[in-house]
């Protein structure tokens, strides 16, 4: 369906008090070709469809017209958004003779003497804000309107957005990159704030970027997150590189392709800080697949899970793969105090054979131990990045739980993992179709118990389906 309507901006934050109340089972979303002038628009309906099967972890089965998932639905007393604007620029006044752009909240202006430089660097760059508003003519969020279709590559310039209490729907394109920003260490952070934002790029390099942390707001914050391509990419070829994405607050669902030297913080607290859980963290879901080398996972508060598709790797000779799963955090009390039932899926052939001495390790096993001679190894690099450092073999926990060590080599021969590490994970599941199988972790005595009352999670979420979605709301 596609209804044309003529839409006049209000005037000032306040001006909403004769906007009518929402209409719930409504599923539309109305995209904004300009922010600033009278215009016609176009109502576009989202597919109401089944997206995501519900895990027994209360994940909602349906979008709607304000987030992703359907976990935000607000009503007529929600609005205004207070904060959906920028304190500045939320009316159009004049700045050197000419109306200003209508715009998200950020740091628009350099200092006070050149009025919205870091505006026309963006919108020069990068692209332009549309504001995301129901049939209703309430304004629930932004979404950028990049100038490049195909995608554009972004650096600092996204250091400028700071999010909205809303939905903010930051996609760089199927070939859009972003890189060397958002580092807390040398800069400022990239961060979208609450509510369901959807964050989507392919390439990635020196980034960090956070789509929720409860330094700026935990409400409604389940958050979408596609990055790197499905492609099947040459050996040693990655797309995600030195790149962290915090997720922050609430239930998020992250798919992550093709990636190296690079983290997912589903859950960390402190705004990010791997040696913290945040508060209001809820379940996530991290499914990894194509290449994949030297990468983090941290899974913060609540039950997680871990999907990784090992057999995709198209893997380089003579190379480890050695990710490292969390749990919980990765630092000080973080690292075992994480109260969830947390699994790691492995995508490998459910028959797989578990063994429990390296001697054993040959195709077609999985390795499942505690090392002998247990020691503490911190990973060095990170060691005085906060919101990065790990460790590879964690300090035992109150309970005598340590780090477990695993290895696959697939059947073929074309995978060999090399020792990989789970922190604080209780359960581990071979495969992905009717016949997977779980087995229970016990991190004290170092064993893989099979528990056949477990039902294996066989519905795992496609990222095919979230792109469809995803592509829905940007119409």
């Amino acid at each position: 369906m596609r209804i044309k309507f003529n839409y006049t901006k209000p005037t000032s934050k306040k001006d909403y008090a004769t906007q009518n109340s929402i209409k719930y089972f409504c599923l539309l979303i109305l995209i904004f070709t300009g922010s600033c002038t009278d215009e016609s628009f176009l109502i576009d309906e989202i597919p109401d469809s089944d997206i995501i099967d519900d895990f027994g972890t209360n994940w909602p089965l349906k979008h709607n017209a304000y987030s992703w998932d359907g976990s935000w639905e607000p009503t007529s007393d929600d609005f205004p958004i207070d904060g959906l604007y920028d304190d500045i620029y939320f009316d159009g006044h004049t700045v050197e003779g000419e109306a200003s752009p209508i715009l998200p909240p950020g740091k628009w202006d350099w200092n006070i003497t050149s009025l919205l430089a870091n505006w026309r660097g963006f919108s020069n760059s990068v692209g332009d804000f549309d504001l995301l508003v129901d049939f209703s003519n309430q304004e629930f969020g932004w979404r950028l309107n990049r100038n490049v279709i195909t995608g554009v590559d972004v650096t600092s310039h996204l250091e400028l957005f700071y999010g909205s209490p809303g939905t903010d729907i930051i996609d760089l394109g199927l070939q859009g990159s972003f890189s060397s920003a958002g580092n807390p260490m040398y800069g400022d952070p990239v961060n979208f704030g609450d509510g369901p934002d959807m964050l989507r790029f392919r390439h990635s390099h020196s980034a960090a970027v956070r789509t929720g942390s409860s330094a700026t707001g935990h409400q409604h914050d389940n958050d979408l997150v596609i990055i790197g391509s499905a492609e099947v990419l040459n050996p040693g070829v990655y797309d995600i590189m030195t790149t962290s994405i915090h997720t922050g607050p609430g239930n998020d669902l992250i798919f992550v392709n093709n990636w190296e030297r690079a983290a997912i913080d589903a859950g960390n607290g402190n705004d990010g800080r791997t040696d913290a859980l945040d508060t209001y963290d809820g379940t996530d879901i991290v499914v990894i697949g194509g290449n994949a080398r030297d990468f983090r996972v941290f899974g913060g508060n609540g039950g997680d899970l871990f999907v990784w598709h090992v057999d995709e790797v198209n893997q380089q000779p003579n190379t480890w793969l050695g990710p490292n799963f969390f749990g919980g955090g990765a630092w000080g009390n973080a690292l075992w105090s994480d109260t969830g039932i947390d699994r790691l899926v492995l995508g490998i052939p459910s028959n797989t054979r578990i063994v429990t001495s390296p001697g054993d390790a040959e195709q077609g096993t999985l390795l499942v131990m505690i090392g002998n001679n247990y020691e503490t190894v911190i990973d060095n690099p990170t060691t005085h990045d906060e919101t990065a450092r790990y460790y590879i073999t964690a300090p035992p926990g109150p309970d005598g739980q340590k780090t477990m060590t695993l290895q696959y080599i697939s059947i073929s021969g074309h995978v060999n993992t090399a020792y990989f590490y789970i922190t604080d994970i209780e359960e581990l599941q071979i495969g992905v179709g009717n016949d997977a199988r779980v087995f229970q972790l016990d991190d004290v005595e170092g064993t893989a118990t099979l528990n056949a009352t477990i039902d294996a999670i066989t519905n795992i979420p496609s990222r095919n389906s979230f792109t469809i979605l995803m592509d829905s709301f940007l119409k």
